[in-house]
C-alpha cells in the first residue's frame, strides 16, 4: 500500500494506473497532459512535486518504486533518479530505459538506428516498447529513402517483443507508411500485415485502425489485396462487440478502395456480418 501523503499527491494508485494511449509521437509525448502521463492534480509533476515524490519514494518497497516509474516519463525518471543514491540504484534499469527511450525520440540518421536498437535489448519490455514506437515517429524525420530501411530493421527488432508489448509499436509503425516512398508503401504494409498475421491475429483491431488508413497511400493495384488481408483478419473476430467494430472498420476500409472494387467489398462486407 501507497504511503498515503504520496497518494495524495497522484489521481490514482499505481496498480490503477493505465495508459490510455500506448503509442505517443515525441510532440505528443511531451504535451502537458498527453494520455498515458503519470500526472499529479495540477497535471505533469512540478520540480516542487517531484522533490516529495523523490522523498516519499525512498520509504517504498522496491516493487512499489519501479511500478510507479514504468508509467513515468522519461525526463521524471532520470529527474528523480538524480535525486539521491538510493532512488538511483532503485531506478537504474529505468533510467536506463529513459535514456534509450529520449535517444529513440531523437533520431536524426538511419546511422544512429543499429547502435539504438542494439541498447533496447537490456530494457524491459515495457519500456523497449515505448522506444519502439518513438522509433516509429523518428524514422519520418530520416531522409525519405531511408525511412523504408529503417523501418524494415525496426520490424526486424520487433521480434523479440511479445503481445502485449508488440501491439503499440506495430500501431505506430502502421502510420508510418504514407511518408515512405510510394514504390516501399505495399512492402511495409505487408511486413506489418504479416506479423499481424502470424503472431497478433486476436490482437490486430488495434494496429489495423492505421493500417486501414494507409491503404489509400498505396498504389492503386496493391489496394484490393491489401483489402483482401485487413478482411481475413478482421473476419476472425469472435464476438460482439468485436464483430460490430470489425464490420465498421471493413466498411471504412472498403469506402478507401478504388471506385471499381468498392461495391464488391462492401457487399462482401455485409454478407459476412449481416446478422
Amino acid at each position: 500500500m501507497l504511503n498515503p501523503r504520496l497518494s495524495d499527491t497522484f489521481s490514482v494508485r499505481p496498480r490503477e494506473l493505465r495508459r490510455e494511449t500506448p503509442s505517443l509521437s515525441p510532440h505528443q509525448a511531451q504535451s502537458p497532459g498527453a494520455p498515458g502521463t503519470l500526472r499529479s492534480s495540477t497535471g505533469l509533476l512540478s520540480a516542487l512535486e517531484k522533490t516529495t515524490v523523490a522523498r516519499e519514494l525512498q520509504n517504498l518497497p522496491r516493487e512499489d518504486i519501479h511500478e510507479i516509474a514504468s508509467f513515468l516519463e522519461p525526463k521524471d525518471v532520470l529527474a528523480l533518479a538524480s535525486t539521491s543514491k538510493k532512488l538511483q540504484t532503485h531506478l537504474s534499469i529505468h533510467e536506463d530505459a529513459a535514456r534509450i527511450t529520449q535517444r529513440a525520440a531523437g533520431l536524426r540518421t538511419i546511422e544512429d538506428l543499429p547502435g539504438t536498437l542494439a541498447a533496447l535489448e537490456r530494457i524491459p519490455p515495457q519500456h523497449r516498447s515505448a522506444a519502439m514506437s518513438s522509433i516509429a515517429y523518428s524514422t519520418r524525420r530520416l531522409a525519405v529513402p531511408d525511412r523504408t530501411i529503417a523501418l524494415s530493421q525496426a520490424l526486424d527488432a520487433l521480434d523479440s517483443l511479445s503481445a502485449p508489448y508488440a501491439i503499440a509499436p506495430l500501431t505506430a509503425f502502421g502510420s508510418s507508411i504514407s511518408s515512405l516512398l510510394i514504390s516501399d508503401r505495399a512492402m511495409a504494409f505487408d511486413r506489418i500485415i504479416s506479423a499481424l498475421e502470424v503472431r497478433f491475429a486476436e490482437r490486430a483491431s488495434e494496429p489495423l485502425a492505421n493500417l486501414i488508413d494507409s491503404i489509400a497511400d498505396l498504389p492503386e493495384a496493391d489496394q484490393p489485396g491489401a483489402f483482401d488481408r485487413v478482411f481475413n483478419l478482421l473476419a476472425q473476430q469472435p464476438a460482439t462487440p468485436g464483430r460490430e467494430t470489425a464490420a465498421g472498420m471493413l466498411l471504412r476500409a472498403s469506402s478507401l478502395l478504388p471506385a471499381a472494387h468498392r461495391t464488391t467489398a462492401y457487399s462482401q462486407v455485409v454478407d459476412k456480418f449481416r446478422g
